[in-house]
């Protein structure tokens, strides 16, 4: 079964200021007198490429298969088994810690057998996610501390 990453209204606004300040920076470079053709050339193509990367990055979804989690953001994609973890945690803000997969300030953390944060998501129906990945792992235990 698929989540897609849910979204709140911080990411976003961070994504959508990120290229307006690059949509920006794009202007300045090619409408500036003092941009030399390096700038023009090279660095104006290598932000859109950047912008469309972050964008493409963006794009999460966390797949519950048979052995482990799936995290796939962008053209990145993460692995974890059920074996390696030991407990569910609500996640929230910009903490440090483990892969941090998530689109929205709050959602799951997982952590594994030695206690760290492992990774960090937020599905959309976070219920229904905190359900079948019980069904999935059941030595996975549920707390309500913060990370």
């Amino acid at each position: 079964m698929t989540y897609k990453s849910n979204r709140d209204w911080i990411m976003n606004s961070i994504m959508i200021g990120a290229w307006l300040i690059g949509i920006l920076i794009l202007i300045y470079v090619y409408t500036s007198d003092s941009s030399t053709p390096l700038m023009t050339v090279g660095f104006g193509p290598l932000l859109i490429i950047g912008l469309v990367f972050i964008t493409a990055s963006m794009s999460m979804s966390y797949e519950l298969k048979e052995e482990g989690l799936q995290v796939s953001a962008g053209f990145f994609g993460y692995f974890f088994p059920y074996d390696t973890m030991s407990s569910i945690h609500p996640a929230k803000g910009f903490t440090p810690g483990g892969v941090r997969v998530m689109m929205a300030t709050k959602g799951i953390a997982i952590k594994d057998t030695d206690g760290n944060p492992i990774v960090k998501i937020s599905p959309e129906r976070e219920q229904e996610f905190r359900t079948a990945l019980a069904r999935k792992a059941p030595h996975i235990e549920a707390r309500n501390e913060a990370v």
